[in-house]
């Protein structure tokens, strides 16, 4: 800090108030001083005056203050002085005037002058200006500071006694200080500015009137029993001396609350509920309690006759009441507490509910508040469906998919809901829609199956999105829509309408199938052909088939485009092995897929059967014979006369038939007439005749061309093909199971018969003889004994010839029948 902020501080804090003029006279700057500009002094009276030195060289020195000039009328006492300081230090330095009894009301000026030991020609000269004035003596009727109580929004009038104790007359100017922003007033004759100004007479005692407004409480402020202090102070014209009186305006308890906040008006849901907030604050300077309560109002705003004022209140169905509102919580001035209006709307789709909140202090019920809440009942109607599954992307003609939503009710109450389809495609059939659903707010559930059937007839590739549309019951608003897609998906089906396989003379196997497109789109095919011996082989490519460039045996194709209900043949030819070291088969493989489903091939299987080089060697040393010639010659045969064949074989069909149908009219003819001719009677003679012994002429021999075992080997190769493997016996056990099963079998079907049977007869009855039998002769049956006569013993040498014949037949072990016994 620096000097001069230091010296400043030291003469504030010492040197007693005084208006002050002052001149001071240096012819250096080697002291620093500090002092009184001019001093008021009454008759008989003392004064000490004191004045602030500092050495201001850096080095120390020897200041000494003396007196120089002194009116007559005064007197010092105290001077000369003598101070050692240091450099930069500070000393205050005390002197005494005296006043003399009969002194005149006068103005004068002291002189004083420093010096140091250091250099003897500085000097520093001082003024002081001395007034000798009368003394004043006013006094108030109070001391000390006073205190009010006063209420707000007042005006509190206050007066004060003075009086004027000296010996002479005095003009007194008052005036008022405080640190608040109340605002006041005189209540005075003579007023300047903010003074009022009052001639007091010696010993006259007069009375000093003011006034305050006294504001209004607000946010708790001014606090109950707190208030600003004012000081008047008088100021007498004789010795400029004051008088002072200060009192304290002491705030009386005030109760008040305001309504802060207020939230929205409600928008219920039928059946829901939900609070409005509600925020109130003690405005009162006192700490207080607040009493809460609810009325039930129409929409006039007036009260509904036959609800009361509580904190919970019924009508109509509607419910309101306080939550947090309970009036034993004390609040703090200028403290906020919120509650809550809780109101439960009815299960309707429609409704209005007004209430009036009323709020007050308690202790003082005039400050009461209200203010007026509502609620409202909003249906809202809204829904949404997705679809679950997409199961229609593959659909087939004359086939299915199934489909199901999720229907969402996003309204906020139970509501019904519709789902209707719009422009189903010609192509596909519906069904499973014509179902309502009743949903809770926020439910969310599965629809029923939608179903959708292609046409038998749909092309390939038909595509399209069947919209539908969610509805709410009984209207035609739209609220969510969604969509299925549908591809249909191509069908392949190709028949083989024909296959023809031929052996050429030049040893080839030649086939030509032709296959019918019976799917749904124009379809492509990749055929491939593959052989199981190492031999050329080679399709018949029609003109637009795609070929693989440079291959004058293509083994594969492909072609496209195939319209549908078109046929297409394929030809092919391989040549048949004939450098084989023994007989076998070769196996051509003609593998077809389609464009659209190349994972899908249908393959059909072609073979050959071919002869070792030894076999073929002794069939062409036996003859010409060919089976390839054979067969070409009969095919040209069939060609030329296939006409007339067929009509001698129909003939002939015709004739054999007319044949037969004559044989079985002549054997029933016969029939009938040996049932209704009488034989006739037997002769003994004839039936003896039977046991004659007939001679038996020997066995007449044929004999056969006689031919050759190779040639016969040969032949028989040559018609029956070549050797092939017996195949494996089969097993035993696999035999018997399945003599099991048929055995089953048979036994089921007798038994189902037999079952019929006895149905028929229980039901309708044993059958009654037809009536065409009466019309035939009934013959009793005659029996008797014969007595054989046989002299010879024929019968008995017969039956030993027949035992000797038997002997060389094999008889089978077990007789293999159908009959269960």
């Amino acid at each position: 800090m620096s000097r001069p902020v230091v010296l400043m501080l030291l003469v504030t804090i010492i040197a007693p108030m005084l208006i002050v003029t002052a001149e001071v006279h240096s012819r250096s700057d080697f002291v620093g001083v500090n002092s009184q500009d001019q001093i008021i002094i009454h008759r008989s009276e003392s004064l000490e005056i004191p004045i602030t030195l500092q050495n201001t060289e850096d080095y120390t020195q020897t200041y000494t203050l003396e007196i120089e000039y002194l009116a007559t009328d005064l007197s010092v006492s105290g001077l000369p002085l003598q101070y050692t300081l240091n450099s930069d230090a500070l000393r205050q330095v005390k002197f005494t005037i005296d006043c003399s009894s009969n002194a005149n009301y006068a103005n004068s000026t002291m002189k004083l002058n420093i010096t140091n030991d250091v250099n003897l020609d500085e000097f520093h000269h001082v003024d002081i200006d001395i007034m000798i004035l009368p003394q004043s003596a006013l006094e108030f009727g109070v001391s000390g500071v006073s205190q009010f109580v006063v209420d707000p929004e007042v005006r509190t009038n206050l007066a004060v006694n003075i009086t004027n104790n000296a010996v002479i007359s005095d003009d007194v100017t008052f005036s008022i200080s405080t640190q608040s922003g109340w605002n006041w007033g005189w209540t005075m004759n003579q007023t300047s500015d903010n003074n009022a100004i009052e001639t007091l007479l010696p010993g006259q005692l007069s009375y000093v009137y003011l006034w305050v407004d006294i504001p209004s409480v607000i946010d708790g402020y001014p606090l109950y029993g707190t208030g600003p202090r004012f000081t008047l102070t008088a100021s007498s014209s004789l010795d400029y001396a004051q008088s002072q009186w200060s009192f304290d305006l002491l705030v009386s308890s005030y109760r008040n609350i305001s309504i802060d906040y207020v939230e929205n008006n409600l928008s219920l849901d039928p059946a829901e509920n939900d609070r409005i907030s509600v925020t109130v604050r003690n405005v009162g300077n006192v700490n207080n309690k607040i009493s809460i309560a609810l009325e039930a109002i129409d929409e006039l705003g007036e009260p509904i006759a036959g609800v009361a004022i509580a904190d919970r209140i019924e009508y109509n169905g509607w419910t309101a009441a306080l939550f947090g509102a309970k009036e034993n919580i004390e609040i703090q001035p200028n403290q906020v507490r919120s509650f809550e209006i809780g109101i439960q709307a009815p299960s309707e789709y429609s409704g209005h509910f007004d209430v009036r909140v009323q709020v007050y202090p308690i202790g003082d019920i005039s400050k009461k508040l209200t203010t007026d809440v509502s609620a409202d009942i909003l249906w809202l109607r809204d829904g949404n469906f997705e679809l679950d599954n997409e199961d229609c992307l593959q659909l087939l003609p004359s086939e299915s998919c199934q489909s199901q939503f999720t229907i969402t009710n996003t309204g906020n109450a139970l509501d019904v809901f519709e789902i209707k389809d719009i422009d189903l495609p010609p192509f596909l059939f519906l069904d499973g829609i014509d179902t309502s659903y009743t949903l809770l707010p926020n439910q969310v559930i599965t629809s029923e199956t939608v179903t959708l059937t292609a046409k038998s007839d749909v092309l390939a590739f038909e595509n399209t999105e069947v919209q539908f549309q969610l509805f709410l019951a009984g209207t035609q608003q739209v609220i969510s829509q969604s969509s299925i897609p549908v591809i249909i998906a191509p069908q392949i089906n190709w028949t083989l309408e024909s296959l023809i396989e031929e052996i050429d003379a030049k040893g080839r196997l030649s086939i030509a199938m032709t296959l019918r497109n019976d799917g749904n789109a124009v379809d492509g095919l990749v055929v491939q052909l593959e052989c199981s011996h190492s031999t050329e082989m080679t399709f018949i490519p029609p003109n637009d088939a795609i070929i693989e460039d440079g291959v004058d045996l293509p083994r594969s194709f492909e072609i496209n485009d195939l319209p549908l209900g078109s046929n297409f043949t394929i030809r092919a030819w391989a040549e048949i092995p004939e450098d084989q070291t023994s007989n076998g088969t070769m196996y051509l493989y003609t593998t077809i897929r389609s464009r659209f489903a190349p994972d899908q091939p249908f393959v059909f299987t072609s073979s050959a059967e071919y002869l070792g080089d030894s076999w073929r060697e002794d069939v062409a040393d036996d003859d010409d014979f060919s089976l390839s010639k054979l067969a070409t010659d009969i095919k040209l045969i069939a060609k030329s006369w296939g006409f007339v064949i067929l009509a001698v074989i129909l003939s002939t069909l015709f004739l054999n038939r007319s044949l037969k149908d004559r044989k079985q009219r002549i054997e029933d003819e016969n029939l009938r007439k040996s049932l209704y001719e009488k034989p006739d009677p037997e002769q003994v003679e004839d039936w003896m005749g039977k046991f004659e012994q007939k001679s038996s002429d020997a066995p007449q021999i044929i004999e056969s061309p006689a031919i050759s075992s190779a040639r016969f080997e040969n032949t028989f190769k040559k018609y029956a093909g070549p050797t092939k493997q017996a195949s494996e016996p089969v097993d035993e056990r696999l035999r018997e199971a399945a003599s099991l099963v048929l055995d089953i079998h048979d036994k089921a079907s007798i038994m189902e018969s037999a079952d019929e049977l006895l149905d028929k007869i229980s039901t309708e009855g044993i059958a009654a003889p037809l009536t065409e039998n009466q019309s035939l002769e009934m013959k009793p049956l005659e029996t008797s004994l014969t007595s054989r006569k046989d002299p010879s013993n024929l019968a008995n040498n017969n039956l030993q010839q027949v035992k000797e014949i038997q002997k060389s037949v094999p008889l089978p072990k077990a007789i293999d029948d159908d009959l269960d016994l």
